[in-house]
């Protein structure tokens, strides 16, 4: 029942938040923290039981099959998690609180319907990733949209609908069309079912056909495409991280995305290994273009909000670049990645919220000397750019290094992938340089954060240390998933 709870508690919370809303917005900030926290305990219950018990490759805290529509067979109610999405619940629950701790100072308006749907958000995108059953995925996957939508068009900058509307339509397109694939798959296997575990058996055995796995795969490009986002389906990303507010946008770059990375690893690896491997050249291809096209679009952007969504567009592009190398430094720092990636973009863009509400800009040929007029925000830069940039001093280095090893494993031609990381570290050294050790100018006065604040964000840089010095805790959950996943392809 732990992953039901941690679903369905705050989807729930969701509503007593609202109505705490009559008692006062204490109350509502209280209650949503309590949940959030509560739900993050449940998830390190769950990853720390499959650390211990190295069933990583395996899923565990199994719920179901419970017929969900019983005149369709293989429509089921069906939880698990394993090495791929323990992490990722993980994450989902250290953001949300982290997220309700940022919110506390920069949202200030519609209290009780904002944190409502930060629950509502939490539930839906842990049932993303527990969920065994490709419709109640689906069912998750689009539920994620409502309140994204809904925080970016109320809560947003002053293009907010235009951004909300761009985001809605992109994301609904793509969810669309990867759904006709999921029919696809029920309706030409046979057995019909939605169960992940089933199709998996069933590709591992050649059940199912290449024909029908080709066109399930650009199906799913199309959603899993969209979210990661893959370029050239990735221009709803600006616009809507520069509308959102920043805690909303550690939510979409922290999470949204990784709900696209997770969908390929799950269901190409797992469902379509025929055709995963077959085409990995295709997927790599898309992941290189990525990777670039996000960096050398950062360079030349002038907003330091805009810049990191495209640096998470070129972080990305590991994830897919890693996915299909088919070996385990590949598939396992796509993994990692993932999670690195969440914590680390995550506290630039809430520095990105407090830059602007201090300074009252985000135009990085702007702002000068922060060292001077914000050292708490200045020291928090210079942390999260080395982060962002994968230094050494942080785990983002290893999953970076892990991914591109892996790809130069498979050929040696995709050495060029060593550039982005040169570019990446390029761009964020040039805003330290002009922001932070710059000289202010005699006029400027900003205010600082508080002391409060600076911890709570500093709390982002935790996971990104402790797995630097013991990725072994991540590693040795994520690893034996990444093994059966290569096993499958190599089968395939």
């Amino acid at each position: 029942m732990l992953l039901s709870l941690m679903i369905f508690v705050p989807i729930i919370g969701a509503a007593v938040a609202y109505l705490l809303g009559k008692v006062g917005t204490k109350a509502v900030k209280g209650f949503t923290l309590a949940v959030s926290i509560i739900t993050l305990a449940l998830s390190l219950s769950v990853f720390a039981n499959i650390l211990q018990s190295g069933a990583g490759a395996n899923y565990s805290f199994v719920e179901g099959p419970i017929s969900w529509i019983p005149a369709f067979s293989g429509v089921d109610y069906y939880l698990g998690v394993d090495g791929l999405s323990a992490p990722l619940v993980l994450i989902s629950a250290l953001l949300t609180v982290l997220v309700v701790f940022g919110s506390f100072d920069l949202i200030t308006i519609r209290i009780k319907e904002y944190y409502a749907l930060i629950l509502i958000f939490e539930g839906a995108v842990i049932g993303v990733f527990s969920s065994l059953n490709l419709l109640l995925f689906y069912v998750f996957w689009e539920l994620v949209l409502i309140p994204m939508f809904f925080f970016i068009g109320i809560w947003g900058g002053p293009r907010r609908k235009y951004a909300a509307m761009k985001f809605i339509l992109f994301t609904y397109v793509g969810s669309a069309v990867m759904l006709l694939g999921f029919l696809g798959l029920y309706f030409f296997t046979s057995p019909s079912t939605f169960n992940i575990p089933d199709l998996a058996r069933m590709a591992l055995t050649g059940k199912i056909p290449s024909w029908l796995q080709g066109l399930v795969a650009i199906a799913t490009f199309a959603g899993f495409g969209v979210k990661l986002p893959v370029v050239p389906f990735h221009t709803w990303l600006p616009d809507a991280h520069v509308e959102a507010p920043a805690p909303i946008s550690v939510f979409l770059a922290g999470l949204m995305l990784k709900m696209g990375g997770y969908g390929f690893l799950r269901v190409n690896l797992q469902i379509l290994p025929e055709i995963s491997k077959q085409y990995a050249w295709v997927f790599i291809s898309f992941g290189i273009l990525t990777m670039f096209y996000g960096a050398l679009v950062a360079i030349v952007q002038k907003d330091f909000k805009r810049m990191i969504a495209l640096t998470s567009i070129n972080h990305m592009g590991f994830v897919l670049l890693g996915g299909f190398t088919g070996n385990l430094y590949g598939v396992s720092g796509a993994i990692f990645q993932m999670f690195n990636h969440a914590a680390a973009i995550g506290l630039l863009f809430m520095l990105s919220g407090y830059i602007h509400e201090q300074a009252g800009t985000r135009d990085v040929t702007i702002l000068r000397g922060l060292r001077f007029t914000m050292p708490r925000t200045a020291t928090l830069v210079i942390l999260a750019a080395l982060a962002g940039m994968g230094a050494p001093a942080f785990s983002s280095f290893l999953s970076e290094y892990m991914v591109i090893v892996g790809a130069i494993s498979l050929d040696p031609r995709y050495a060029i992938v060593v550039l982005v990381p040169g570019l990446t570290a390029g761009y964020f050294m040039w805003v330290i340089r002009r922001t932070v050790m710059s000289q202010p100018k005699e006029e400027v006065h900003h205010h600082d954060m508080n002391r409060f604040s600076a911890l709570t964000l500093s709390l982002y840089l935790i996971p990104l240390i402790l797995l630097l010095i013991f990725p072994s805790l991540l590693l040795n959950v994520v690893d034996p998933l990444s093994r059966s996943l290569i096993a499958a392809l190599g089968g395939a």
